[in-house]
């Protein structure tokens, strides 16, 4: 049996764990309690948030302030290219918080600061996300009309 023991994180930072409901890794970002986690944040979805559980093998990955500092120190081109990337992601729209930090986390990662690259493996990571949503909420659409039976 899983054990759901719960797990705690610095509120507003990003958090990488297993996917409960197709074990594939994402990025949650956390919430003021700090043991739970928003998956998406997109206009019109069911963003609410999920426990931190431990047997999802959360770890922290930071935030956007981390990321870019740690790039400053390392290397000051590439902190220029990410605050432009950033700030880019920001201005032009079109996207969620959430979906900005993937973006972002994603060019940290492979120091590739492309906007359109960049941009588009937020949003391919946000679809995966969205689709295990849609598994979920079907299975609990059919536990509450089975319940109503």
């Amino acid at each position: 049996m899983v054990e759901l023991k719960i797990e705690k994180f610095e509120a507003g930072t990003y958090i990488e764990l297993t996917d409960g409901m197709k074990s594939f890794r994402k990025l949650g970002l956390v919430t003021e309690g700090g043991d739970m986690y928003f998956d998406d944040a997109g206009v019109g979805t069911k963003a609410t948030p999920l426990p931190i559980y431990a047997y999802l093998e959360p770890r922290t990955v930071g935030n956007v302030l981390s990321w870019g500092l740690q790039l400053a120190d390392e290397n000051p081109e590439q902190h220029k290219r990410f605050s432009d990337l950033t700030e880019r992601l920001l201005e032009e729209g079109g996207v969620d918080t959430i979906t900005v930090g993937r973006a972002l986390y994603w060019a940290f990662l492979n120091r590739n600061f492309d906007y359109t690259q960049a941009r588009a493996a937020g949003v391919a990571a946000t679809k995966q996300v969205r689709e295990s949503r849609a598994v979920m909420d079907r299975l609990i659409d059919k536990a509450q009309t089975a319940e109503k039976a």
